[in-house]
């Protein structure tokens, strides 16, 4: 109960800055260099690996969780203003790193489905990631999040994508949108729109986690064409890299 109080307390500060975003773009800096952001992946029962979800979602946790949800988006609506910092990445690029982030809850959730084979090599990673990563969670997430907290629609506002960002100002929510790469070009800009003086700090790397070779590797594969194809056409990737 404590920590759900403090929890609530956080939420509720105005002091606070929401680091609301789709997961695995490069959010770790902003999070140690801005003290009182808050990060978070959703609102809406819309978890970027499912699977984990659901693990830690069962049982009594099920009903506990869904009241702390509902707590914590009720605790941002009634807020008078509404800071959040998101961030975009290249969703091939992304997609390749949140697989390896939750890869055992993947090739578990691969394996009820389709069950792995006993002489299965290095390859049925590929397969796992092909068959049961959700590929379009990223180019979705800004409808299924964003602009359904907000009613902003986001691709209604011109992005720079030399510059990397784009500040957005509607009613109580300020949004400011970055490009993961340009996270540390754009550090006065995060600065500013926190309005306090903060020291940029780094994150943290795939290639430094125990993955971090099985992931060089598996980059040099080329991505699904069809999935390729579908993720390049949508909006997401229009508006945000052409």
């Amino acid at each position: 109960m404590h920590k759900l109080i403090s929890r609530f307390l956080q939420f509720r500060s105005d002091d606070s800055v929401y680091l609301y975003q789709m997961g695995k773009v490069g959010s770790t800096s902003i999070e140690r260099t801005i003290p009182n952001a808050i990060h978070f992946h959703t609102l809406f029962r819309n978890p970027p690996c499912p699977p984990w979800f659901k693990s830690k979602r069962s049982g009594v946790h099920y009903v506990n969780g869904l009241m702390k949800d509902f707590l914590k988006y009720l605790t941002i609506v009634f807020r008078k203003e509404i800071k959040i910092i998101t961030l975009v990445r290249n969703p091939l690029d992304r997609n390749v790193s949140m697989y390896f982030q939750d890869l055992p809850y993947w090739y578990v959730e691969y394996d009820k489905a389709y069950r792995v084979p006993r002489d299965a090599d290095g390859m049925i990673l590929h397969e796992v990631f092909e068959k049961v990563f959700p590929h379009l969670y990223a180019i979705e997430w800004f409808d299924k999040e964003i602009r359904r907290l907000t009613g902003i629609d986001i691709y209604k506002y011109k992005y720079d994508r030399e510059k990397g960002f784009v500040k957005i100002e509607c009613g109580k929510y300020k949004i400011l949108i970055l490009e993961m790469t340009l996270v540390e070009q754009n550090f006065d800009v995060v600065q500013d729109f926190y309005g306090k003086k903060i020291s940029f700090v780094t994150g943290n790397e795939s290639s430094g986690k125990w993955y971090g070779n099985l992931y060089r590797e598996f980059r040099a594969f080329e991505y699904p064409p069809k999935l390729r194809s579908e993720i390049e056409s949508s909006k997401f990737y229009r508006h945000f890299y052409g």
